[in-house]
């Protein structure tokens, strides 16, 4: 699985609640009604920024840039998502809404998940999201080894404390690839990876930072630049989740509370998860 990593906020003069309505809300059912979108998107996930959690506690500080969301979306082929870019739906309804600022931070990674032990409640789990910029002095392949092998087995040995952490390896790619696409003006290329470490509500991450967040820190200095290197916190919404039909003719997408959309007439039907109870953490923002 290929993921599309996007950091973003709200343009000038919008408030926080109309951004989240607009991105939340507007934005998603305009992805679950575009056929295109539905035929290549598997995963959609929005991460709503905390913004008061304390960056004594982060990894990282975050970024002056003040992200407002972070999402993923997760697809099979890069052909497939280039594509699904230039359908005529995809430019007479998703293009033309426009909600966050030009300047983004995007990401193209893979996705290796190294533990998958969530259980808790969607609005109850935060993420840590580390965007790492690779040292100038360390070549590539030494990166992704001490990410994978000595960084990886710190967060693996917490299994108490970081309940989900991945990794998504930056996918090497010419950047122009997205010149005249609503994505144009996004910074790519500049991380060589980017980690997810799923934590218990606030407890978490008080408990990150009494016991994982040094070590973490001495080890990651080896290989990533700390200056260049910035933490995101957000909870998660599960926006939706998509699967093809066997015979590839019709596309059966999950939207919370449990709607579901086809892209195409079909009689394939998959079982769809229920939605799972939602509390907030640490004043999440609305469920949208």
């Amino acid at each position: 699985m290929m993921k599309f990593m996007l950091c973003n906020r709200r343009l000038d003069g919008m408030s926080p609640e109309e951004f989240n309505y607009q991105w939340g809300v507007v934005h998603v059912a305009i992805m679950v009604t575009t056929p295109s979108a539905m035929q290549v998107f598997r995963r959609y996930v929005q991460g709503y920024a905390l913004s008061q959690v304390d960056d004594e506690l982060l990894l990282y500080p975050r970024s002056a840039a003040a992200w407002d969301g972070f999402a993923t979306l997760a697809f099979e082929s890069m052909d497939a998502f280039m594509g699904s870019l230039a359908e005529q739906d995809y430019v007479d309804r998703a293009k033309p809404h426009v909600f966050s600022a030009p300047e983004m931070i995007a990401q193209l990674t893979g996705e290796d998940v190294l533990r998958d032990a969530l259980d808790l409640p969607e609005g109850r789990a935060v993420k840590l999201v580390h965007f790492l910029k690779r040292r100038d002095d360390v070549p590539l392949d030494e990166f992704h080894r001490r990410w994978r092998e000595d960084h990886a087995a710190r967060v693996l040995a917490e299994p108490d404390l970081v309940h989900r952490y991945v990794q998504n390896p930056a996918l090497n790619f010419d950047a122009d690839t997205f010149a005249g696409t609503p994505y144009g003006q996004g910074a790519f290329t500049l991380y060589a990876g980017v980690e997810e470490l799923w934590l218990d509500g606030a407890g978490g991450l008080e408990a990150f930072a009494e016991r994982l967040r040094d070590p973490l820190r001495v080890g990651a200095d080896a290989f990533a630049d700390p200056a260049g290197s910035f933490t995101v916190v957000v909870t998660d919404r599960l926006r939706f989740a998509s699967a093809p039909d066997p015979e590839g003719s019709s596309t059966m997408c999950w939207v919370p509370p449990g709607i579901e959309v086809r892209s195409t007439p079909g009689r394939w039907s998959a079982p769809v998860p229920a939605p799972v109870a939602v509390e907030t953490a640490i004043a999440a923002p609305p469920a949208g």
